[in-house]
């Protein structure tokens, strides 16, 4: 494993998962790369208009601090991208993970009704990534992973993708489990 994406918003939650990858980066001696959507479907029509380079441009500025300071702070290999777009973050950020070993994301749960509903950015990039996606709690620090446990269905999915779980489990130096899930019958 030796490319891992960090998507961010510049939240704390964002911020978190950021250092986590940066110290796991550190640990396994891979490059990261931190990545902010700017979703020009959020944007007013003012804004739309007149700001959009100008917020494309600032969003570009302060991601090249933040890879700077993780440069500094952790002593690695670290760069950004600013990709502006009308397409959902969601779907933006998986397709960016298919050039990438895994993608690592924060979440602190649903924000509002419609999340509660329909899930986070980070539940919607895990569904539709076909690259590995390591969810960071809110508040959670890096340690050394141990176990990998990988949850799957035998009787909905018949191929468990083994070749990427053993090189993940083998980059992390961790024991990897399969657990079997199923609905009560």
């Amino acid at each position: 494993m030796k490319k891992l994406l960090c998507p961010t918003d510049f939240s704390d939650t964002a911020s978190n998962a950021v250092a986590y990858a940066a110290k796991m980066a550190k640990k396994i001696g891979a490059e990261l790369t931190l990545f902010h959507v700017h979703a020009l479907s959020e944007l007013t029509p003012e804004e739309a208009l007149v700001g959009a380079f100008q917020n494309t441009t600032l969003a570009e500025s302060r991601l090249e601090q933040q890879c700077d300071e993780v440069r500094k702070v952790f002593r690695i290999s670290c760069s950004g991208e600013v990709a502006p777009s009308l397409l959902s973050v969601n779907k933006l950020i998986s397709e960016k993970g298919k050039g990438f070993d895994l993608i690592i994301m924060g979440s602190n749960g649903p924000d509002d009704i419609v999340q509660f509903f329909l899930g986070s950015n980070t539940f919607q990039v895990i569904r539709e990534s076909s690259t590995p996606v390591l969810l960071v709690p809110n508040g959670c620090g890096y340690s050394d992973i141990k176990t990998l446990v990988y949850a799957f269905d035998y009787w909905r999915k018949d191929r468990l993708p083994l070749t990427q779980l053993v090189i993940l489990a083998r980059s992390l130096g961790c024991d990897l489990r399969v657990l079997q899930i199923m609905e009560e019958s």
